[in-house]
């Protein structure tokens, strides 16, 4: 007589002691004909026993689900703030008008020693130092060439973009107050000959040429927005930028 699972109903194997299909015990499970699941001993305690089985996988899978949903949710999140940060990077030409507005915001001259092109005022400074342009008495005054270059560098940036850049800060927060804030918007770049460098820059891309580093130059016309507590106004400024071989920067007026 074929004897059948009380859990799945599927025939069982002849002195089985488990079903082969759903792993319940066999005791107590005979069933004659087609079977009958709930009937017979042990078919009561299968019954029960299969919704919590249930439940226990259905909850498995719903926490698995759950895991999977946080997980895509995590990549989505950082997906959107990788496209973000590429809409928003900043680079080339248009660096050093972005420092020159953080500059004006905050106050912080770090944002001012990045527009400086250490590279090439590193290699002017050495080319002078062994060049004829300094006496040789002054090149007898320095230990070294690296004491030389790291004093020249310090002067450079002095009187090149500290002293204008905090002298035009200044004048801003004279007339909008001293909680000013600037938003700019890049509108065009246009490549420009050496004549419409402005103040000393003239002089001093000389000697950039004269040693050999290419130094390119471009106007950038930008709108500033300015507002602050003592007034507000819209201005069209055209920088004037230069590309040191890579190295980007605006060519203050001192």
């Amino acid at each position: 007589m074929a004897k059948y699972c009380g859990m799945c109903g599927k025939e069982l194997e002849p002195g089985g002691r488990f079903c082969v299909s759903c792993g319940n015990p066999v005791e107590g499970t005979k069933r004659e004909n087609a079977p009958d699941v709930g009937k017979g001993r042990g078919g009561n305690e299968a019954l029960s026993m299969y919704p919590v089985s249930r439940k226990k996988r259905e909850k498995g899978l719903n926490k698995k689900a759950a895991v999977m949903i946080s997980a895509v949710l995590v990549i989505l999140i950082i997906v959107a703030a990788g496209i973000r940060f590429i809409n928003t990077k900043v680079s080339g030409y248009k660096m050093p008008v972005k420092y020159f507005c953080e500059y004006m915001n905050t106050g912080d001259t770090d944002y001012i020693e990045k527009m400086v092109p250490k590279k090439a005022q590193k290699k002017l400074s050495k080319d002078f130092f062994y060049g004829d342009w300094i006496s040789p008495d002054v090149v007898a005054s320095y230990d070294s060439v690296d004491e030389y270059v790291e004093e020249s560098g310090d002067k450079f940036l002095e009187y090149a973009y500290l002293e204008p850049m905090e002298e035009l800060r200044d004048d801003f927060m004279e007339q909008f107050g001293t909680d000013f804030q600037i938003e700019y918007e890049i509108s065009e770049k246009e490549e420009i000959g050496e004549e419409d460098i402005l103040g000393n820059w003239k002089s001093e891309i000389f000697f950039y040429q004269e040693y050999g580093i290419d130094v390119k130059f471009y106007r950038v016309e930008t709108k500033l927005k300015v507002k602050g507590s003592e007034g507000r106004d819209t201005q069209k400024v055209d920088f004037r930028v230069a590309d040191f071989e890579g190295e980007w920067t605006i060519l203050c007026n001192y």
